[in-house]
């Protein structure tokens, strides 16, 4: 039996769709959204965290700051979750718009302030990926793959997981100093369209084939 015998592990994503991402404007959200707010998108299950993110800005509100949050995706937690925001005081900080195409979840990422994903567990989130190539900073929990994606205050923001107080501090970071944000967002930009190119990718992958034939 021949074995394949690989000089080191190699995490290859998925790419991002940069062209898509291009082609969208931020003109085409057509609701009545907060001049500025943080996007958070996906199942709303426990897993994804969405509930921490709500009490941040509970939070954020105590220290005296308004944040405005906009959750694109449903799931079995809506319910919930439109409770937790009327019981902690920031259902008017709060917009849930239920399920969005690729195109609509793109362009909410080119119109908000910045993208948060507070997942209690996740893979690599192409998410994150796809909101640095929309240049929006990126407040992330430090779990799993996402450090694989964001680097704490070069490429994004990392926080603890299931830490509200934490994550509050993160966004009002990010709300507060357009110097920082602008920073992070700019280099994130870079990072994910060299990082999450196709081309760039579908090379890796040439690369490791040949690796897997050279070992034989």
């Amino acid at each position: 039996m021949n074995h394949v015998h690989l000089r080191r592990r190699q995490l290859l994503p998925n790419g991002a769709p940069l062209d898509v991402i291009e082609s969208v404007e931020q003109v085409e959200v057509e609701r009545d959204l907060p001049p500025t707010f943080f996007l958070t998108a996906g199942h709303l299950i426990h897993r994804k965290g969405i509930d921490v993110v709500i009490a941040s800005l509970q939070e954020a509100k105590r220290r005296g700051v308004r944040l405005y949050l906009v959750v694109a995706g449903d799931g079995p937690e809506r319910e919930t979750l439109e409770r937790q925001s009327r019981d902690q005081g920031v259902s008017g900080q709060v917009t849930f718009l239920g399920n969005q195409s690729q195109r609509q979840v793109l362009a909410l990422m080119k119109s908000c302030l910045g993208f948060v994903l507070a997942s209690r567990a996740e893979g690599m989130p192409l998410v994150i990926a796809e909101a640095m190539a929309c240049g929006k900073t990126v407040v992330a929990s430090q779990v799993d793959g996402v450090p694989e994606i964001v680097q704490d205050g070069v490429t994004g923001v990392l926080v603890p997981p299931d830490d509200p107080i934490a994550l509050a501090s993160g966004l009002i970071k990010v709300h507060s100093d357009e110097v920082f944000r602008c920073s992070l967002a700019e280099r994130g930009k870079e990072w994910a369209y060299r990082e999450y190119n196709w081309e760039v990718i579908a090379n890796r992958y040439l690369d490791l084939i040949n690796q897997c034939s050279e070992g034989r």
